[in-house]
């Protein structure tokens, strides 16, 4: 219901807007779909600063470690993460870095804390290298479709791998075998 009731407000004001910027394919097409003319859209891939990431380190954690970094809310995916670690066996383990104050986030913290996954809370952007450094993969597992995730470029930006859903944004992002991978969206 949420989404058909934004999807109604965006037909409403599309034709206040003269320009409308897109960072990805994924949200162009959608601007499309919504009744925007494509002459009124821009492609313009997001600047953010990355002076302050460095490489990531290629030496593995003794345990192989996943990682969340982000929102953590239903569409994010992150109970589907958790569900498939709660699952594994083995060398392997699932690092979670976000705000987990919501009842979505506590429920979670509740029935999956267990010795191969974590959760670390929140943290600061200035904190990125050291929580990037935490995770020898890094994965996005979201159920909707996103636009141009952030954390996974920034993820990229300093060569980590990244395992994404493949839909929208994210799979636009990712190159299977050069710098991550996909999987089916809401596969666990």
């Amino acid at each position: 219901r949420l989404v058909e009731e934004r999807n109604e407000h965006i037909k409403n004001v599309i034709d206040c807007i003269d320009v409308f910027f897109a960072p990805s394919h994924t949200l162009e097409e959608f601007y499309v779909e919504m009744g925007v003319d494509r002459s009124k859209i821009f492609y313009s891939k997001y600047g953010f600063n990355v002076s302050k990431i460095k490489k990531h380190l290629k030496q593995l954690h003794e345990t192989i470690t996943f990682g969340f970094t982000g929102r953590i809310i239903y569409t994010k995916g992150v109970h589907l993460l958790c569900e498939a670690f709660s699952k594994v066996k083995g060398n392997a383990r699932l690092v979670i870095w976000g705000d987990a104050n919501s009842e979505y986030g506590k429920d979670l913290i509740e029935k999956y804390s267990c010795s191969n996954i974590e959760f670390k809370g929140r943290y600061h952007n200035d904190n990125l290298q050291h929580v990037l450094d935490s995770f020898d993969v890094l994965v996005c597992p979201s159920i909707w479709l996103e636009n141009a995730p952030l954390v996974i470029q920034e993820a990229q930006s300093t060569e980590l791998p990244v395992l994404v859903s493949d839909m929208g944004g994210m799979a636009e992002l990712v190159h299977d075998s050069e710098d991550g991978f996909t999987f089916s969206l809401g596969n666990e």
